[in-house]
Order: structure tokens, then C-alpha cells, then sequence
């Protein structure tokens, strides 16, 4: 099991849009806990909601202090 982490983000992208950020960590999607999911299974729980027309992702950010 894997966790999801972005590691990059494209400017001007939908995860740019919605400030997501490299070092955030993908933890459910439509409220399925996908936190130590295998990548192929999360990637069937977004193909699904993408087919549906709804994707709601919850992420979890580092918060780092300068």
C-alpha cells in the first residue's frame, strides 16, 4: 500500500485552481478512505466519480512554520 502524495502541480490546472499542492496527501475520495489504498484501486475510485460527474477529494497538507 502506497500513500498518494502530489508531487507536482500544473499551473493553471484544476489543482492549481483549487490550491492544491505538491506535498498534499490524497486521503478520500467521496468519502471513501483511500489513505493506504494501492494506486489501481484509487484510480478506479476516481474513474467512477468522473464517470458520475462529482469528485469530492479530501487532502491532508504539511503544514510547515517558518
Amino acid at each position: 500500500m502506497i500513500h498518494l502524495e502530489l508531487r507536482a502541480v500544473l499551473t493553471g490546472g484544476s489543482a492549481d485552481v483549487l490550491d492544491l499542492r505538491a506535498g498534499d496527501e490524497l486521503i478520500a475520495i467521496d468519502g471513501a478512505d483511500v489513505a493506504n489504498h494501492y494506486l489501481e484501486s484509487v484510480q478506479s475510485v476516481i474513474s467512477q466519480a468522473v464517470s458520475v460527474g462529482h469528485l469530492q477529494l479530501r487532502i491532508r497538507r504539511l503544514v510547515t512554520h517558518s
